[in-house]
């Protein structure tokens, strides 16, 4: 016995697929991938939105972490309103025509399905930076990265440095013990 898909590169999935009228899953990373990206494109090319883009995008993080967290799908209402913070709203009206050119926008050209699991690689992928060296590996978030001073990981831009402030009084235990033993060792 054996099943007959209708094109070679789908298996029986796909003849299920079809004959059930469902439509092809996103993958998660995808999803996410796509749902970031789209929301970033249209803030960016709106005017009105432009400038609530950075704290849109951490915000957006911020929730997407806590769905992973939580265990629980994201769905693009809540999306909505997360946005709907940054969306000026002198008049509602045009806030609401805002809104939902952007539902639009992620659902209908960004692909984004009306609920998804966030997938956590990709939520990484933009919220933290990574530098893996023979000498070290650091990995930080996005968000505590500035240039003044009293940021946690302040970057030096004249001499090329970071400098990190916050640290844990562990770490910074290991740290003086590690260069007690290699000044001992001198």
């Amino acid at each position: 016995l054996s099943f007959l898909s209708r094109k070679s590169s789908e298996g029986a999935s796909g003849y299920f697929i079809s004959a059930l009228g469902c439509s092809n899953n996103i993958a998660s990373n995808k999803a996410t991938d796509n749902l970031l990206k789209g929301c970033l494109s249209f803030f960016n090319t709106q005017e009105c939105l432009k400038d609530n883009t950075y704290n849109f995008k951490n915000k957006l993080l911020c929730f997407l972490n806590a769905k992973i967290n939580a265990k629980e799908s994201v769905k693009l209402s809540e999306i909505e309103r997360v946005a709907r913070e940054f969306i000026p709203a002198e008049d509602i009206e045009t806030a609401d025509n805002i809104a939902s050119q952007f539902m639009v926008y992620l659902n209908e050209e960004c692909s984004i399905p009306s609920e998804f699991p966030a997938h956590q690689s990709t939520v990484t992928k933009y919220s933290q930076i990574r530098s893996k060296t023979s000498n070290y590996d650091l990995k930080f978030e996005k968000s505590a990265l500035g240039t003044n001073e009293q940021d946690k990981v302040y970057y030096d831009r004249e001499h090329k440095k970071l400098i990190l402030s916050g640290i844990p009084d562990e770490t910074i235990a290991q740290i003086e013990s590690e260069l007690a033993q290699q000044e001992q060792n001198q």
